[in-house]
């Protein structure tokens, strides 16, 4: 699968591969959030750009794939998801 196929799109949302221009302070900033992180693999550690960064550098987006999910409307990045 080549990094261009993953995109997903729906009438709300929109699933694309997650990009630098998606690793801001914002998203730093959500998994630095202990009650939205209280069920994530992320919650209790220390998030920067630089560990976003090199968290998505793992993904090959052939056998592990890491997306942003954008709201359509506007574009805004509202949440990530991810699959192996």
């Amino acid at each position: 699968m080549t990094h261009g196929a993953c995109t997903i799109a729906t009438a709300r949302l929109d699933i694309v591969p997650l990009a630098p221009r998606h690793i801001s302070e914002r998203y730093a900033g959500w998994l630095n959030d202990p009650e939205r992180m209280a069920f994530s693999q992320h919650s209790g550690r220390v998030h920067t750009q630089d560990t976003c960064r090199a968290y998505a550098a793992d993904f090959d987006h052939e056998t592990r794939c890491l997306w942003a999910i954008e709201r359509r409307s506007d574009h805004a990045h509202v949440g990530n998801i991810n699959a192996y």
